[in-house]
């Protein structure tokens, strides 16, 4: 019996080290079978969208294959710099360098983007807060310009209050840029495990309105990230 035991526990040690030499295959499909590759027919807001699998933020939705998924907003996801869908679903990853099945580690300058909505609005539409309009609520709510300091960075203006607390690193666009961006980022000094930066995008021109979400490492590329993001919409946008 103990023969038996030994041998089969040598049996399955063997199989488990074969196993962990084969190479890791990448992740093609999600969970229900579907190609990551494979456009789905997404209506949010009244438009549709003809988007990737890969790119939907969750892969979990309960439309079959051939139907379309009815949204409040158009929600996805992609890596930067080479804009390709993930390949782990994007809504259960909060890391902004997962490691994906049979891919290495991702470079510092490889890092996932998250675009939480979309929506289509002009400047002046009715009930519609801009960054413009959120960052004139913003400074006007904590006391106005006068206890603000500004400065030009990264292609936009960092701006914080001397006095404090400063609880977030602000940024906002430089006036007369497009696209018109608010930024809220984590401290440098955050313990936080993911450090990213949340804003508010409009790019007037296009009508085109998101919130995106990003790690703060990459903030020295956030047009970079606002553009792809931007690009992506209006290749996916059926036409009307």
């Amino acid at each position: 019996m103990f023969k038996q035991t030994l041998q089969f526990t040598l049996t399955a040690a063997l199989v488990a080290w074969a196993q962990a030499g084969l190479p890791e295959e990448r992740r093609t499909h999600t969970p229900q079978g579907v190609p990551l590759s494979e456009p789905r027919t997404v209506e949010a807001q009244g438009r549709l969208f003809r988007v990737p699998a890969g790119y939907l933020l969750s892969w979990l939705y309960p439309e079959p294959r051939g139907q379309v998924i009815k949204r409040d907003t158009l929600a996805f996801a992609f890596w930067m710099p080479s804009r390709r869908h993930p390949e782990n679903e994007p809504s259960s990853t909060p890391s902004f360098r997962p490691r994906e099945p049979g891919r290495g580690m991702a470079g510092p300058d490889e890092y996932i983007v998250k675009v939480l909505s979309v929506s289509y609005k002009a400047s002046d539409e009715k009930g519609y807060i801009s960054p413009r309009l959120k960052f004139e609520h913003y400074i006007t709510n904590l006391g106005g310009l006068g206890e603000f300091a500004f400065q030009e960075q990264l292609g936009l203006i960092k701006f914080w209050k001397p006095n404090g607390p400063n609880v977030f690193t602000n940024y906002r666009h430089i006036q007369g840029t497009e696209p018109a961006a608010l930024f809220a980022c984590s401290r440098p000094d955050s313990a936080m495990p993911n450090p990213g930066c949340t804003g508010d995008i409009h790019f007037e021109q296009e009508d085109i309105a998101f919130f995106i979400f990003f790690s703060r490492n990459n903030i020295e590329s956030w047009r970079d990230s606002v553009t792809a993001a931007r690009d992506l919409i209006l290749r996916w946008k059926v036409p009307q």
